[in-house]
């Protein structure tokens, strides 16, 4: 008799370490879900913005092979204020992204990226970027790269992904 209760003592001491074991993995299982999600949905909108036109003044022009100079770009809504983010041009709704046609017009852009899904919070802040110190501070003054910075939340899971690029006009 005494030996089926040390058995049974055995087997609950093991069962309860399997126990803990499932649930520590199922919460890693569920964490890398989350990362996973977050990170698709960063990836999603800076390819998505990364395959606009470099500026407004590139849109619709009948020769794209045409050379720029930087003092022809859109400048901030406000000269010198990065906060202020980029004007949106004529036919440009802020917030809805299907009337974008360049980068500049992401600019302070934020979404629920998925529908029926509130949890995660997208935003995307574009600015000009100084060729000495690409991921410095943003560029007070029109330059030929532009800064693309990707933030997505998931606000129930505490969870928060940012991405950078730097986008370059090669002009011709």
């Amino acid at each position: 008799m005494l030996e089926v209760l040390v058995a049974a003592a055995i087997f609950a001491v093991g069962l309860l370490n399997m126990a803990q074991i499932f649930v520590l993995s199922g919460a890693a299982i569920f964490n890398a879900r989350v990362q996973t999600e977050t990170t698709t949905l960063a990836q999603e909108i800076m390819e998505e913005v990364q395959s606009k036109a470099f500026d407004e003044v590139m849109v619709g022009d009948d020769n794209p092979f045409r050379t720029r100079l930087p003092s022809e770009f859109t400048d901030y809504s406000t000269p010198g204020d990065t906060l202020a983010g980029f004007p949106l041009d004529d036919g440009e709704v802020a917030g809805d992204k299907s009337t974008f046609d360049d980068m500049d017009d992401y600019s302070n852009f934020v979404e629920d990226p998925v529908p029926f899904e509130p949890d995660y919070k997208r935003t995307v802040k574009v600015v000009y970027a100084d060729s000495d110190s690409l991921e410095g501070p943003a560029s007070l003054s029109r330059t030929e790269y532009k800064k693309i910075i990707v933030g997505v939340v998931s606000k129930r899971h505490e969870y928060r992904a940012t991405f950078s690029s730097v986008a370059y006009y090669r002009g011709i």
